[in-house]
């Protein structure tokens, strides 16, 4: 299983802080499947 998680944060124009928090875990198999289409959706869409 691999987990990915991404911490996000910006402050408004009052000096407020606003946080995200997202994640997801996947396996190894569907891992290589999701790798694989991203990298033909980045070359469709910025290599050419």
């Amino acid at each position: 299983m691999i987990v990915f998680v991404d911490e996000s944060y910006k402050q408004d124009a009052g000096g407020k802080w606003h946080y995200a928090l997202a994640g997801f875990g996947i396996d190894e198999f569907r891992y290589r499947a999701l790798q694989a289409a991203v990298y033909q959706l980045v070359r469709r869409f910025f290599c050419g």
